[in-house]
């Protein structure tokens, strides 16, 4: 209705003429164009990671708050390394890596924090299957549980993502696969108990069994404000568009909804849900540089929007980013990217 007035209580400071929004609370919040605003800091060297490396993924221990970095080292055999990082403003200092698995893994892992163990839940894949593990930090060094059983037992996963669901306490599994075995993109249920991780069935998102294109063009987050889940993949065979799909967590089971067209056909792009805006950024790589879309979540709608494309205010990379992933650090409510440059081997942050 026009022609009407309102006052309220702010939330934060507001300037003038900044647009505004009514939030569940009755309380007054200021937007942007967007809903989120990157600045970053300089670019550099991961420090003991100063060595060629295939993949990696980044997890942050609420508890301790540190950083856990678990990565697959080409220089030592492909096998299972991690490391514990602290952040300091926009710097970062690491511990010492220590080895995981004595035997190569052949994708990229990936890391996510538990709450309720206080513990990180990370997954990777080996020989026939994934393998899930827990890891307890202190100071700069971390433990490694039980070794995990089976999670998800099929060759030919080229993606991993694991994500933690408030509403449930459990873990959320995606991965992809090729078509040698159970080919598309799939998502399952991972109960923690103790330092043990047990699946509950994988299922599959995506509409039939095309073939996916590489990790780097595959991505899922949680949409904490509904408990609804988001996974994003590339179809090779569709000329490598994006599609994506929405998952609801029905007691230990995920249910997909209808595919979907997703935010664009980046070769190197993540999903992480935003909690101060209630959206989801969408970092990419494009035209070698990092820039990002905003994905607008709507309460019950089935699809996400996307905004046009943006980028950093500053602390570009100097040479073409590969490999791009992100992650949402809710201390000091900042970004960290991590990357390789180019052909250069070395991952930076």
């Amino acid at each position: 209705a026009g022609g009407g007035t309102f006052s309220g209580i702010a939330s934060g400071t507001l300037a003038n003429g900044q647009t505004v929004v009514i939030t569940t609370d009755g309380k007054i919040s200021g937007i942007t164009s967007t809903g989120i605003g990157i600045t970053s800091g300089e670019p550099k060297n991961l420090g003991p990671l100063n060595e060629q490396i295939s993949g990696n993924s980044v997890a942050y221990d609420e508890s301790q708050q540190k950083l856990f970095v678990v990565y697959q080292a080409t220089d030592n055999s492909d096998r299972p390394y991690g490391v514990v990082g602290t952040i300091t403003g926009t710097g970062i200092t690491f511990g010492t890596p220590q080895q995981i698995r004595t035997s190569a893994i052949y994708t990229a892992p990936s890391a996510v924090y538990h709450p309720p163990t206080k513990n990180i839940v990370f997954a990777f894949h080996s020989s026939s299957g994934i393998y899930a593990y827990t890891a307890s930090i202190k100071d700069d060094t971390f433990q490694v549980g039980a070794e995990g059983t089976y999670v998800h037992q099929t060759s030919g996963i080229n993606f991993i993502k694991l994500i933690y669901h408030k509403q449930t306490e459990n873990i959320v599994m995606f991965n992809a696969n090729q078509p040698s075995t159970n080919p598309g993109f799939w998502g399952q249920v991972l109960k923690v108990d103790g330092d043990v991780v047990t699946g509950m069935g994988a299922v599959r998102a995506s509409t039939s069994g095309n073939t996916l294109s590489s990790d780097a063009g595959l991505s899922a987050t949680y949409i904490e404000s509904d408990g609804r889940v988001l996974g994003m993949w590339r179809d090779q065979t569709d000329g490598y568009t994006h599609y994506q799909a929405i998952g609801i967590i029905r007691g230990d089971n995920l249910q997909w909804g209808t595919q979907q067209l997703g935010p664009g056909a980046s070769e190197y792009i993540q999903l992480v849900y935003d909690p101060p805006s209630g959206n989801i950024l969408v970092p990419l790589v494009h035209n070698n540089k990092i820039k990002y879309k905003v994905g607008i979540v709507t309460a019950g709608d089935d699809y996400i929007q996307y905004t046009t494309l943006a980028e950093p205010s500053s602390g570009q990379p100097s040479g073409g980013p590969t490999f791009l992933q992100a992650t949402f650090d809710p201390i000091e409510k900042k970004y960290l990217f991590t990357y390789r440059q180019g052909s250069n081997p070395n991952w930076y942050q």
